[in-house]
């Protein structure tokens, strides 16, 4: 069984595999520090697209991507009591045009949970803060139990708010280091490249398969006997 999350690693239990599950913690801990970094970031914004001669148009006050993750509003007004496709579609089609607040995704998240787990749980208090903390307290029940579309959807949008929080405070991560020479182990193509997570796992960039630190070292002594083997 592929683990739920990547679609490449075989499990041992559960669904997802323990880098995918690590990984979803470290997100929840990241979004919350980034989070916090926001209020720094509300400095005079930048205008977009083209500049036209003679135009007037003045830059945002502030940075609207910013503005759009930090405001401090829940996914759901009528909490517990609530409907999630339609809370969610009204806050992004009437008053949501750029990024989801953190809180909104977070507490959709949470929210969406306590219906699962159905223990009579109660909702924390819609902080980013609080319900990070709420949700990577519950990861391993997720992991283990959460239905796999509802988890999928729960990784993707936490991985999306990620991204946005990380760009929003400029916190970018090096470039992926590329693996010259090295094929592919499942599409031969030498498109081979390094996370940049700090995991040591290697991607292939055209098919995206996965490979951790220890199998890339292998796989390079097996490639490189081989040619020693062709070249004798």
């Amino acid at each position: 069984m592929k683990c739920v999350i990547c679609g490449e690693r075989e499990l041992e239990n559960g669904q997802v595999c323990r880098r995918d599950e690590l990984r979803e913690a470290d997100r929840l801990a990241d979004i919350v520090r980034w989070h916090a970094l926001l209020p720094a970031m509300l400095a005079r914004g930048s205008a977009t697209g083209q500049k036209v001669s003679g135009s007037r148009e003045a830059p945002p006050p502030l940075r609207l991507d910013a503005v759009d993750l930090s405001l401090n509003r829940p996914a759901f007004d009528l909490r517990p009591s609530w409907d999630p496709i339609q809370q969610r579609m009204r806050i992004y089609f009437e008053d949501q045009l750029g990024e989801l607040p953190a809180v909104s995704v977070l507490d959709g998240w949470v929210g969406n949970w306590i219906q699962a787990r159905k223990r009579g749980e109660n909702l924390p208090v819609p902080t980013v803060a609080r319900l990070a903390n709420w949700l990577s307290m519950r990861l391993d029940w997720a992991c283990m139990e959460l239905d796999p579309v509802a988890l999928r959807g729960y990784s993707g949008e936490i991985w999306a708010l990620w991204n946005a929080l990380r760009g929003a405070v400029g916190d970018m991560p090096p470039k992926p280091e590329p693996c010259a020479g090295v094929p592919c182990k499942r599409c031969d193509l030498r498109a081979l490249y390094r996370e940049n997570d700090g995991s040591g796992d290697v991607r292939c960039g055209s098919c995206r398969h996965v490979i951790t630190g220890t199998e890339y070292v292998e796989w390079t002594k097996m490639n490189a006997a081989a040619a020693k083997g062709i070249a004798a």
